[in-house]
């Protein structure tokens, strides 16, 4: 099996296991999935496992793993600036900062994430709910 596909898969586990609950099983699938491919993380499926262990952190009360691991993915993002993945990420770390009580915060990022949503026309992911 190429290594692209074990990666995909690894992280459709991790996706898989998030929504279950089981966190710690998550973590582990998705680690694994940036491991194979760590000059790939900023990929798609990079960013996917990056925005999903920092959402798992942040789910488990590690908040600042959490923003790391979502500031992480923006970063890879930035090299293609007006991305749907990008306003996601935005919008992921506004939801962390919100759960946290930085309202301000939150709310920069949330409007970085919707104004970047309704630039790329994209209506489903600037109505979608983050987190």
């Amino acid at each position: 099996m190429r290594k692209d596909r074990v990666v995909i898969t690894l992280i459709n586990l991790g996706l898989v296991y998030r929504n279950l609950g089981q966190l710690d099983r998550a973590r582990g699938y998705l680690t694994k999935a940036l491991a194979l491919r760590p000059e790939q993380c900023e990929t798609t499926g990079g960013v996917i496992a990056l925005s999903e262990l920092g959402l798992i952190e942040h789910d488990s009360a590690n908040s600042d793993q959490g923003l790391q691991f979502l500031g992480r993915g923006v970063e890879y993002k930035s090299a293609h600036w007006l991305s749907p993945g990008r306003s996601r990420q935005l919008g992921n770390i506004g939801v962390v900062y919100r759960d946290l009580g930085d309202i301000p915060r939150s709310l920069d990022y949330l409007n970085r994430s919707f104004s970047m949503h309704k630039t790329l026309g994209d209506r489903r992911g600037g109505s979608k709910p983050i987190g």
